[in-house]
């Protein structure tokens, strides 16, 4: 990064204080063997939703001859791309990271120049709806691949679909918002925000929510704390971490909990491209980073993928569950349901990854281990 663009950030950051919260209202251990995993029916109660949470998603990049689309004329059947996974993905609440902007037409060529740059249309978004995409984090270091024209039209088109953008990028203070989604009699707050840019904030232009990490405690968690008064759950979409680590960083884990102590019930990451440990902590759960989940990487760890399937009720997580899924490179890039050799290879991984929070095994799926919740709210933030 040069000085001049470090300069900018800085000078951009500087507006990005404290400031009154707005929320923005949106209705819309070793293991033996692994079974195709088949998820648990998460049947949506008076007081109780039903959440899934996956990785991240692009529709392709731009290459020396242009925009090349994963799903392109050779592909008969878009609904592919995520089709195989479909019954992991219904939920009352299915939430994953759009790691592209979205525009009506795609430019022949890249609008910019890091080196990967992401696009999507209309029709891409249409996708995510029908598989059951409820709403998107639009907080990530590839909010500028399509310059202004993808910050200000992706989350635009995203509501023509009914899905929620959450952490889109705002001219003015709060920079870091809530979004409330309403499903099933609950109310669930989103916090989402990235600590990874590709290019500058610009003072005056539309700005992503960015936090550094280590600003984390002392900026995001009085928005949380905030957020528990009006909503009956709390989540975190945190855009985070080294590419390709297996494991957070001692910042990431100290924020992520600072984030629960303040009341969030669910901290989701994503960024590092591969799946890295899931948490529990007080009550709540962590998933440092859930790897891709529909993206043009070969290597076999940035292929592996899942979803977090997620059941809860007013400031408690009843049951949470990883369920192993794959992202598959022919006829073209795909995700669908982990066979048993796959479920097996990534379970195990996974697993040793949590040792701490010892995962079980169960149908095929890794499940947390949590308390029951009590007839009252969790109040964490005490």
């Amino acid at each position: 990064m040069t000085v001049r663009a470090a300069l900018t950030i800085a000078c951009a950051c500087a507006l990005q204080c404290a400031s009154p919260i707005r929320t923005s209202r949106i209705r819309t251990s070793p293991i033996r063997s692994a079974p195709v995993a088949q998820p648990v029916a998460l049947e949506s109660a008076t007081a109780t939703v039903s959440l899934a949470f996956t990785g991240d998603v692009i529709f392709g990049r731009y290459r020396d001859a242009g925009f090349a689309a994963i799903c392109q004329t050779d592909c008969a059947d878009p609904s592919s791309l995520f089709s195989g996974v479909a019954p992991l993905l219904e939920a009352d609440i299915t939430v994953g990271n759009l790691e592209t902007p979205v525009v009506r037409a795609l430019p022949a060529a890249a609008p910019i120049d890091t080196g990967k740059v992401f696009g999507a249309t209309p029709a891409h978004v249409a996708l995510l709806r029908a598989a059951g995409f409820a709403a998107m984090t639009v907080a990530n270091n590839h909010w500028f691949d399509q310059r202004f024209d993808g910050v200000e039209q992706t989350p635009a088109l995203l509501r023509e679909q009914q899905l929620a953008p959450l952490g889109e990028a705002v001219r003015s203070a709060p920079w870091i918002r809530v979004s409330a989604v309403e499903r099933a009699g609950l109310r669930v707050g989103f916090v989402a925000f990235t600590s990874v840019l590709n290019k500058p904030l610009v003072a005056g232009r539309p700005m992503v929510p960015f936090v550094e990490i280590d600003a984390i405690e002392r900026r995001v968690t009085a928005v949380v704390r905030e957020a528990t008064r009006g909503h009956d759950l709390v989540v975190v979409l945190a855009h985070w971490g080294e590419e390709y680590a297996e494991a957070p960083s001692v910042a990431q884990v100290r924020a992520a909990r600072a984030l629960v102590d303040a009341g969030a019930s669910l901290v989701i990451g994503h960024h590092p491209h591969v799946l890295q440990r899931i948490e529990r902590y007080r009550g709540a759960v962590i998933a440092y980073s859930l790897g891709n989940f529909l993206f043009d990487n070969p290597a076999l760890s940035q292929r592996e993928t899942g979803v977090l399937r997620v059941r809860a009720r007013r400031g408690c997580v009843e049951r949470a569950a990883f369920y192993p899924a794959m992202i598959e490179e022919r006829p073209w890039f795909h995700t669908t349901v982990a066979d048993e050799r796959d479920a097996h290879r990534i379970n195990a991984r996974l697993a040793s990854l949590s040792a701490d929070a010892a995962l079980v095994e169960e149908g095929g799926a890794l499940v947390v281990p949590l308390a029951p919740c009590r007839s009252e709210r969790v109040d964490r933030a005490r």
